[in-house]
């Protein structure tokens, strides 16, 4: 039960105070302010939160947000065909950093993004 709580699969929601918007705006801060990424990496970083996760998941409570919730976006992001499997990749990999600032700023248990709770596509 608890390794479900850690990925999200629970059934079990918790509440955090902050929105998916809250975390994504602390996750662009900190590339930017912290880790000081090349700006054109947080344009790139921004494109796929304000393009395709904000309009998903912009007031949902971060901690209500699930894995099984990240495996649908990622096979809906295959099966349209628009999208290559590098890019949906991309795409969970900052799914991933957004959830994951709040583990730390927010103290939520972990991280339905992570690679051990949504399995990535194969990239040829």
């Amino acid at each position: 039960m608890l390794a479900d709580l850690d990925r999200g699969t629970s059934g079990l929601t918790k509440k955090s105070g902050a929105t998916f918007a809250d975390a994504a705006a602390e996750f662009l801060r900190f590339v930017t302010d912290t880790r000081r990424r090349e700006p054109s990496t947080v344009a790139d970083y921004r494109g796929v939160i304000d393009g395709y996760l904000l309009p998903r998941w912009r007031d949902r409570d971060v901690a209500s947000i699930t894995s099984d919730e990240i495996e649908e976006y990622r096979d809906e992001l295959l099966a349209g065909g628009r999208l290559s499997a590098r890019t949906v990749v991309r795409h969970l990999t900052v799914l991933h950093g957004v959830l994951k600032r709040p583990m730390r700023r927010w103290g939520l248990p972990g991280n339905p993004a992570s690679a051990e709770a949504v399995e990535r596509p194969p990239v040829r």
